[in-house]
This record gives C-alpha cells, sequence and structure tokens, in this order.
C-alpha cells in the first residue's frame, strides 16, 4: 500500500478502505499520497476516526445485522463495491495514465517481492 502511495502525485486520486478507520497500513498509505498532492477517498464505517478526519472525500458505509460475523461479510463487501465503482469512474476517464499505473505498481512489486 504504501508501494502504491508513494507513487502518487497532484492530479490522482486514492481510495483508502478500512471499516475501523483506525487501521495503521491505510492512514500512513493516506497521508503519504496527501503530501504528494493526491485527493484521498476514505471509506470507512460509521463515526469519527483517523481515516474520515483526514480525507478529502469522505463515505461511509454502514451495515446493521444482529449476527457479528455477517456484520463484518457485509460491511467488508459493502465497502469492496463502493470502491470498485469509484475505481472504475476514475480509471475509465483516466486509462491511458491508470495503464500506466498499474504497469508501475505492478513492476515495483515483482520487484520488492524478488528481493
Amino acid at each position: 500500500m504504501g508501494i502504491a502511495a508513494s507513487l502518487t502525485e497532484e492530479g490522482d486520486v486514492v481510495i483508502c478502505l478500512s471499516y475501523s478507520g483506525k487501521t495503521e497500513v491505510v492512514n500512513t498509505a493516506m497521508k503519504i499520497a496527501r503530501n504528494n498532492g493526491a485527493t484521498v477517498i476514505a471509506i470507512t464505517g460509521p463515526g469519527r476516526s483517523p481515516l474520515i478526519k483526514t480525507a478529502d472525500i469522505k463515505i461511509s458505509s454502514q451495515y446493521e445485522e444482529l449476527d457479528d460475523y455477517l456484520l463484518t461479510s457485509y460491511a467488508r463487501l459493502s465497502q469492496i463495491i463502493i470502491m470498485d465503482i469509484l475505481y472504475t469512474g476514475v480509471a475509465e476517464q483516466n486509462y491511458e495514465k491508470s495503464v500506466q499505473s498499474i504497469q508501475k505498481i505492478s513492476s515495483n512489486a515483482v520487484d520488492i517481492l524478488h528481493h
């Protein structure tokens, strides 16, 4: 996550996903992206959290269910659906740059994993 965030620049959009909004690796990546000038969209659960306080665009997903296991599953699924919709919209508007960014991230990830 930090690798991708380090590649961001002004004009980029970063989607951060954490139901609690307190996931350290997500919040660190968000800070890196913001420092690089990217716009940050946070998709998180209800309530105030470090993620929701710092993001440029805030989307709260909430799913109420009696069973805690189902709550976790449905909450994650709803956030993933929101993220996919946003990502697809942004990628379609900036197709060429999106392809280049994905290739760059993939190349860096492979280098890191093999060293």
